[in-house]
């Protein structure tokens, strides 16, 4: 265990960053400008069932990812200490399966509310997710499960592995 029991000490739940990124993308498009391209109806409602299939797979991902973690009792916030690495359901395919979740629910997200800023600015969330919270917590898992959690790193893709 760590020696503060505070995990890999990710003091800002990550989903937040995700949040704040919709936040902005939406004040973005509201008063700066509306990127979207002028498309027909057809083909505007096409993209938005899409980006509802991407929204309902991502969130059951996230989701699949937290009951995982919850079935086995080892706590689901980076703030506190791993209890077991966990290597089952989801986590056999993506080390990060609620972050990809997140990520993939926050694509379909452009397409049903016809604006590319969410795009751009869960980029940033993205690239601030991976320096200040994923390679934390990898530093960390590596320092409590060693050898195991190198093997496992080694089988299981970051975001996914087919």
């Amino acid at each position: 265990m760590s020696v503060d029991g505070r995990g890999p000490g990710i003091d800002v739940p990550p989903p937040t960053w995700f949040a704040l990124a919709y936040l902005i993308a939406w004040l973005l498009d509201r008063y700066v400008v509306h990127l979207w391209p002028t498309m027909p109806h057809e083909t505007a409602r096409s993209i938005g069932i899409i980006g509802w299939v991407l929204i309902v797979t991502g969130m059951s991902l996230a989701m699949w990812g937290r009951t995982t973690f919850t079935r086995l009792k080892t706590p689901v916030y980076p703030n506190r200490d791993a209890r077991l690495l966990v290597v089952e359901g989801p986590y056999r395919f993506s080390r990060n399966p609620m972050y990809t979740g997140i990520i993939i629910a926050c694509i379909g997200g452009c397409a049903v509310l016809a604006s590319l800023w969410p795009l751009i600015t869960v980029s940033v969330a993205t690239v601030i997710l991976y320096h200040g919270v994923i390679r934390r917590e990898e530093r960390y898992l590596t320092d409590e499960f060693g050898d195991d959690y190198r093997e496992y790193q080694r089988h299981v893709g970051r975001w996914f592995t087919l």
